[in-house]
């Protein structure tokens, strides 16, 4: 599908949460590449033009945050982390590491789009 709005790398292991999304954002105009695990998706940010990743902390493989560390070395980007981590250390911490906006789980749509 080529979309109107740009290509979204979603990351995220919960398959239901994946699927709420994927449809919401495809159904806005995006195209949207979801995996399931860090590295692989690492790899799709490397290979093919992204637009923006929408970035789970809990990954099955590796973590959000190095996720976000080994992104930032070769890539600037945008990232949106979302998380049920909603301590105010934690969303600082990610966005001073580069991660450009931070939602808490559970977040509304609209907010994403």
């Amino acid at each position: 599908m080529v979309s109107g709005y740009g290509t979204v790398l979603h990351v995220e292991d919960d398959p239901n949460m994946s699927f709420v999304v994927q449809r919401r954002l495809a159904k806005a105009g995006y195209e949207v590449v979801a995996l399931d695990r860090g590295r692989p998706a690492l790899d799709v940010a490397d290979r093919r033009p992204v637009d923006v990743v929408i970035l789970d902390l809990m990954l099955p493989d590796i973590t959000g945050e190095r996720f976000l560390d080994l992104l930032r070395e070769k890539s600037n980007l945008p990232v949106v982390v979302t998380s049920a981590r909603a301590e105010v250390e934690t969303r600082v911490e990610l966005l001073h590491k580069g991660a450009d906006d931070y939602l808490v789980k559970p977040f509304e749509l609209s907010e994403l789009e």
